[in-house]
C-alpha cells in the first residue's frame, strides 16, 4: 500500500476498535442530532449508550 492511500484514512485511537452495526435510519438520524447538539462525536454518544445500557444488564442478573 502506498502512502498516499493511508493519508486518507483516519487511524483509530490506541485502545479502540471499529464496529459496524446496522441499525434503522431515524435511530441514526437521532444519535447524529444528539452529537451535535452535546458538540461531541457520535462514536462518543453511542458508547456512552452502550456503556449504561450495559450497567442495566448487570443489574437485572
Amino acid at each position: 500500500m502506498t502512502d498516499d492511500k493511508k493519508e486518507g484514512r483516519k487511524r483509530v485511537p490506541k485502545g479502540k476498535r471499529q464496529m459496524l452495526c446496522i441499525l434503522d435510519e431515524d435511530v441514526i438520524e437521532q444519535v447524529k442530532i444528539a452529537a451535535v447538539r452535546r458538540n461531541s462525536r457520535v462514536s462518543h454518544v453511542v458508547q456512552i449508550a452502550i456503556v449504561e445500557w450495559l450497567a442495566k444488564q448487570e443489574h437485572r442478573i
